[in-house]
């Protein structure tokens, strides 16, 4: 025997109330953001500690073009990649360090001036500037 509501009488609710477990789950997504530790990109650089002074330089500069073909040029002089890195020993072990200032050119590939920029790192010479100049 069934029994039956009346017409007047609320019928019993069948739905979940889900507003509660959406508050729960707000909280715990903003706890879970909060306590994600920020990733740091950084790129570790030696930065002189005063201002340098242009006018007291006394180094010699050198400047190295990279043409579009792959040859260097160092104050105009042709050098393959061999006589470079002969070139750059030979300034290493100068008494003055020298200001390198690399030119490359549009057209060069990067591997070229990533091998300058690794060679002068490994010898230790610390004055170098990239000209982007036209």
């Amino acid at each position: 025997m069934a029994i039956r509501l009346k017409d007047t009488e609320a019928s019993p609710m069948i739905a979940i109330n889900t507003t509660p477990l959406i508050d729960v789950m707000l909280v715990l997504l903003i706890m879970l953001i909060i306590t994600i530790p920020v990733e740091l990109h950084s790129i570790n650089m030696d930065t002189p500690d005063t201002p340098s002074k242009a006018s007291a330089s006394n180094s010699p500069v050198v400047l190295i073009t990279i043409t579009a073909n792959g040859e260097y040029l160092i104050n105009q002089q042709t050098l393959n990649a061999e006589q470079l890195d002969k070139e750059l020993l030979s300034l290493s072990h100068s008494p003055n360090s020298p200001e390198i200032h690399i030119k490359p050119n549009s057209g060069s590939a990067f591997g070229a001036l990533a091998h300058v920029l690794a060679a002068a790192q490994n010898l230790k010479l610390t004055k170098i500037g990239i000209d982007d100049s036209p």
